[in-house]
């Protein structure tokens, strides 16, 4: 049974600024509001469809929560060498899906900070931190661990460093 109609609301905003000709500022968000006007939900009682109800209003399952991303750097010694960080915010996801029996997730801050060095144009090094703080966070989109109700969780604290060579 199709859905006859839907509602999607939201914003996808970027920019870019580049202060000092060496301080560069890098700012991503975007968010949706998205719902079903009229849905059937399938009702189960032990794993079985016993039923239906229909719900009026219902959000679309799998939207992910207002994401933000702000990532700002430095260059030095001739954009040789340039400090960045990164920060990642998400806010709680409350407007879930009761028809496809969704969860709320909690929102995070991720702090990731890193190094890029370029000591020849043809060779990049890249170090940093991911999650540096070791937050422990899921995102909305990611599923449940096979066999059980408890959320997949993403990497903790992950040091990395990449070399990276233009041929």
């Amino acid at each position: 049974n199709n859905v006859q109609w839907v509602t999607l609301l939201g914003f996808e905003a970027g920019g870019s600024a580049i202060m000092y000709q060496k301080l560069s500022v890098v700012v991503n968000a975007g968010y949706t509001y998205a719902y079903f006007t009229e849905i059937e939900k399938i009702i189960l009682e032990n794993n079985q469809a016993i039923g239906t109800v229909t719900l009026k209003n219902d959000p679309i399952p799998e939207i992910p929560p207002f994401e933000a991303i702000f990532k700002t750097s430095y260059s030095f010694l001739n954009n040789m060498l340039q400090p960045e960080l990164v920060i990642v915010l998400a806010l709680n996801q409350q407007a879930v899906s009761k028809s496809a029996y969704e969860k709320p997730t909690p929102g995070f801050v991720l702090f990731e900070p890193g190094l890029t060095y370029r000591p020849f144009t043809f060779a990049t090094l890249l170090l940093g931190v991911k999650n540096l703080t070791n937050r422990a966070y899921t995102m909305h989109l990611n599923r449940n661990i096979i066999g059980s109700t408890n959320s997949l969780y993403e990497p903790g604290r992950t040091f990395y460093i990449n070399l990276v060579i233009d041929l």
